[in-house]
């Protein structure tokens, strides 16, 4: 069964370029589970890694750019 995402996430995820999706996606659902992180989202270069965060409130999304 699949989970209703918070507005912030799914307007985050319909603005992500399609190669992201599958590692944003995931992170969203988990924050959801939990409902009480958000979601974290580490530019790295050309990468880009998505966690849960207890910093972060749930259904908020942050993005934080390493050099």
């Amino acid at each position: 069964m699949d989970h209703h995402l918070p507005a912030a996430y799914q307007k985050y995820l319909d603005a992500a370029p399609e190669r992201q999706i599958g590692t944003l996606r995931p992170v969203m659902l988990e924050s959801v589970a939990e409902g009480d992180t958000g979601v974290l989202v580490r530019f790295m270069g050309s990468e880009v890694h998505a966690m849960t965060s207890q910093t972060v409130p749930f259904g908020e999304i942050r993005e934080e750019h390493m050099e």
